[in-house]
């Protein structure tokens, strides 16, 4: 099969006689021509014998390698254990001593937030008579429970008077930044 532009008669026809060159082409017939020579003297000698291989050590030498290697990785283990474990316990300690840190700053956002909680309720409610914050229509919500006890609320009703943006990124906390 001919390529596309091969085709044509007249194309075909050139092709046969061989494409003829323009006058305007530039060709490589003025510069002068020098091909590649051997060195003076000619080439060196092809070595082709063979090249021996080093000897390898023997199994004796190969097992004295082995133990002193061994020797000294463990060495370096040990060694590099001995660090870790040195820094396991500082950010261990570090954990403990923050703790309690973190579980009273915890607890005062919990607060806070029920607090904005009881705000958020007296404002809405204000034009309600007779309404009190944290009853139902003048009614204790828990009856039995002594009116010093602590209850926490439930989640809905802890996360009813913020963002839904707060309570997702609470919800999915562990893949939030």
């Amino acid at each position: 099969m001919l390529p596309l532009l091969l085709r044509s008669p007249r194309l075909l026809l050139a092709a046969a006689k061989g494409l003829q060159q323009s006058r305007n082409v530039v060709t490589n017939r003025l510069i002068p021509y020098k091909q590649d020579l051997p060195p003076v003297g000619g080439y060196a000698e092809f070595d082709w014998n063979r090249i021996p291989q080093r000897p390898f050590p023997s199994h004796n030498k190969q097992f004295l390698a082995f133990i002193l290697f061994t020797f000294f990785g463990l060495i370096l283990y040990e060694r590099g254990m001995f660090r870790y474990k040195a820094q396991q316990v500082e950010i261990l300690d570090a954990k403990v001593a923050m703790q309690p840190l973190l579980f009273a700053e915890r607890d005062r956002l919990y607060l806070r937030r029920i607090r904005r909680n009881y705000e958020a309720e007296a404002e809405l409610m204000k034009d309600v008579p007779d309404w009190e914050v944290g009853k139902w229509y003048s009614e204790p919500v828990y009856k039995t429970v002594h009116p010093n006890h602590w209850l926490d609320p439930p989640e809905f009703e802890y996360w009813a008077h913020c963002d839904r943006f707060e309570y997702e990124k609470w919800y999915h906390w562990w893949y939030s930044a």
